[in-house]
């Protein structure tokens, strides 16, 4: 490197007067004669240097910072000739120059440096000239520019619908966009991130500084609550694509403090880092507000990238994470913003301002999901299943236990889909009957929900999350069995009475009531109430027990009270009378006779041992089963039975 560089004051050429006509005269005659004689010693002429030597001159650079050094690089030149002149000067009114002679090497290449100044941007020109004593000169040109430090933020439009929100921003570099993203052209969902590039140009190879800038904000609304890694959710995201000299595969990363902000309001960000291409991370700063601490109306947050710069052209990557209603409640995110609320700039570069850059992403071209939630409420709690239909995808068929977990509930979350579904109850089966369905909605946005009976139509609009709550009533059951002893010789079948259930006031019978009775039960589904038991019909000489009810409910006499759920079986058992027999002997003596009734023995045949025999009075005793009996009688001669007369019973003869 040297210092012959200059910004004189004067750049007028001066020159000496000249001296008398005679010696200029013979001077002239002296140098026509030497560069004769110089011809001829060396015998190479212009063309025949041109023909020999193809001298160039280059920078290592096409452009520079003020300041920045340059190398010069020659090639091709004369190795035996003389020194080559190099002179560089500037296009902004000429007022700097480098100038140096550098002896070619043995291959005829040599190298110059020289520093930049710092007051200043301009074009350079370099001329680099061999110029030999006979006059002849070989010449080679070049010319480059010092630029100011820039950087241009881009962010990722990856593509639009049905394109989806996990690619993109890879392969070309018109996807990394500077201005506004919108819906055709990208396809965001609440709580992703959005990958953020700043492609940094003409660095010195030094430390260096970037500021950015992000809304935190808008109305109170929370948009870009922090900072994440670039391709947490566009996982393929390049920023080095269209970047000359990025290799993807080679950068530094360095973890993005979390917010304290953020932390302090209960939210835990996604960890992540910045990343940079061509340069290392060295520090980040602490977070600050320009508008102020806190989250009320406008705000927005800013942060310090320090950085060392490898080549001149780093690159800089991060994303933004979109805010979500489960982090900041359903009326504080993103989904409540309207227009372009996210808004991320860059402040400045080693402090400097850069212009006005600013990015922002439409809101249309963020997806707020939306869910439907059904809810199965079973009066009372059991294990019944609950079948339902729904449609169409996502959703599908399910059905639903209110057993007191979470098995009543079925979840259809993340749906993208914006349009009409449906959700239908099927009919309930044994004691359970339809209560009724009701459906709400929270972060409403102008669907709708209409229920009919056990359907529920849903108009499901963006970011709505719909719950519909299905309640069953498992109405009371009562069972009635008619019992029948028959343990003395009766033959009735419980369906010789008749049962009947009644409620209200005045009583009346309910919906089934009178029946036959049953010994295995008739059952009947009945409302909440007190039901009033009874039995009517039925043979004679059967006695009839008190009612008993077991099960649930609530018992008093022949009354039951049920409550939903309940189930009681009631019984009234009927048995049989046991018969009485009494066989009764008369004896006159009217002609002389002198017998009494203890001579005669009278019988009752009935079927194997239902048998009683005696003399008079003949009583049966509690053995005696229902019966048909065969009368007869033993006894002294002379005497003349007369035929049996019977009360009670059903006599045919004797």
């Amino acid at each position: 490197m040297n210092d012959n560089h200059h910004i004189p004051t004067d750049l007028t050429r001066r020159g000496r007067p000249p001296t008398g006509g005679r010696r200029v005269r013979t001077a002239v005659l002296v140098v026509i004669t030497l560069i004769a004689s110089l011809a001829m010693q060396f015998g190479v002429g212009t063309a025949a240097r041109a023909d020999t030597f193809s001298p160039t001159i280059s920078t290592d650079l096409a452009d520079y910072n003020p300041g920045q050094t340059v190398t010069l690089t020659g090639a091709g030149w004369d190795p035996a000739g003389p020194k080559v002149h190099i002179f560089v000067n500037d296009d902004v009114g000429q007022v700097w120059f480098d100038t140096e002679d550098v002896a070619p090497d043995g291959s005829g290449a040599f190298v110059h440096q020289f520093t930049l100044p710092n007051q200043f941007v301009a074009k350079y020109f370099v001329v680099a000239t061999q110029t030999y004593p006979d006059g002849t000169t070989l010449t080679a040109n070049t010319s480059f520019t010092d630029a100011n430090p820039a950087a241009n933020i881009d962010q990722c439009a990856n593509d639009p619908a049905p394109s989806p929100n996990t690619d993109g921003c890879s392969t070309s570099a018109t996807d990394w966009v500077n201005g506004n993203v919108v819906a055709s052209k990208a396809l965001y969902f609440e709580g992703d991130s959005l990958p953020y590039r700043v492609k940094l140009t003409d660095l010195s190879l030094a430390s260096h500084t970037l500021t950015i800038q992000w809304d935190t904000t808008k109305g109170g609304k929370h948009a870009l609550d922090y900072l994440t890694t670039f391709n947490r959710t566009v996982a393929d995201a390049n920023p080095c694509v269209g970047v000359s000299g990025c290799l993807p595969g080679t950068f530094s990363t360095f973890p993005i403090p979390a917010d304290t902000q953020v932390t302090g309001a209960g939210v835990t960000p996604v960890p992540g880092v910045f990343t940079m291409y061509g340069g290392t991370i060295t520090a980040v700063s602490a977070y600050s507000y320009p508008g102020g601490n806190g989250f009320a109306g406008d705000k927005t947050a800013q942060i310090t990238i320090t950085f060392d710069a490898s080549v001149t052209n780093p690159v800089l990557a991060w994303a933004g994470h979109i805010s979500t209603r489960a982090d900041w409640g359903l009326s504080n995110s993103a989904v409540t913003i309207n227009g372009s609320p996210y808004h991320t700039s860059l402040v400045d570069l080693d402090t400097k301002s850069i212009g006005s850059q600013d990015v922002q992403l439409s809101a249309d071209a963020v997806i707020f999901p939306g869910s439907i939630t059904v809810i199965k409420q079973a009066t009372p709690e059991g294990d019944t299943a609950f079948g339902f239909t729904a449609s169409p995808s996502p959703l599908s068929n399910f059905s639903l236990t209110d057993d007191g977990t979470t098995a009543n509930t079925k979840v259809f979350s993340n749906i993208t889909d914006f349009k009409t579904y449906t959700v239908s109850e099927d009919a309930p089966t044994g004691a359970w009957t339809f209560g009724a369905a009701n459906c709400t909605v929270t972060s409403p946005n102008g669907g709708t929900q209409t229920v009919v009976g056990r359907v529920a139509t849903i108009a499901l609009k963006e970011g709505e999350n719909v719950t519909c709550t299905y309640t069953n009533l498992k109405q009371a059951t009562l069972t009635i069995i008619k019992h029948v002893v028959n343990d003395n010789g009766g033959t009735a079948v419980a369906s010789n009475w008749s049962m009947h259930v009644k409620t209200g006031s005045p009583a009346a019978e309910i919906s089934g009531s009178p029946a036959a009775g049953s010994e295995t039960g008739t059952t009947y589904t009945v409302a909440p109430g007190t039901y009033a038991l009874s039995e009517t019909g039925g043979p004679a000489n059967y006695d009839a027990s008190n009612w008993v009810c077991t099960g649930t409910g609530n018992q008093s006499g022949s009354n039951i009270t049920l409550a939903l759920g309940d189930a009681a079986i009631c019984t009234i058992t009927n048995n049989d009378v046991a018969p009485k027999l009494h066989l009764r002997k008369v004896v006159i003596n009217n002609n002389g006779g002198a017998k009494t009734v203890a001579d005669f023995t009278l019988t009752a045949d009935g079927a194997g041992t239902n048998d009683i025999s005696g003399t008079s009075p003949v009583d049966s005793g509690a053995g005696l089963k229902a019966d048909t009996w065969a009368l007869s009688e033993t006894g002294p001669s002379g005497y003349s039975a007369s035929a049996w007369s019977c009360v009670g019973g059903t006599q045919s003869g004797s």
